[in-house]
């Protein structure tokens, strides 16, 4: 639903994916650890690694959910055509 609604952007934009997801992903995690919430031993290598995660992982999830979208409808069928004798 997210991707398919929300973030509908990202399935044509394919560079601001991996840019936004590569910025977003750590963003997220880096307030967590600020709150408390997560602890990273080495914090720089593990906000890099999510960094790179989320720019390959958010176009991977935009490709997939371009190929099984549930909210727009699918392209109309004609119908078969018979042989006349």
């Amino acid at each position: 639903t997210t991707l398919n609604i929300g973030l509908k952007w990202v399935k044509r934009h394919w560079l601001l994916a991996a840019i936004a997801g590569g910025i977003g992903g750590p963003m997220a995690f880096y307030g967590g650890n600020s709150l408390g919430a997560v602890a990273f031993p080495d914090a720089t290598f593990a906000l890099l690694t999510i960094a790179a995660g989320w720019a390959l992982l958010l176009p991977a999830l935009a490709q997939i959910a371009l190929r099984y979208n549930g909210y727009e409808p699918l392209p109309a069928v004609a119908p078969a055509r018979t042989a006349s004798a």
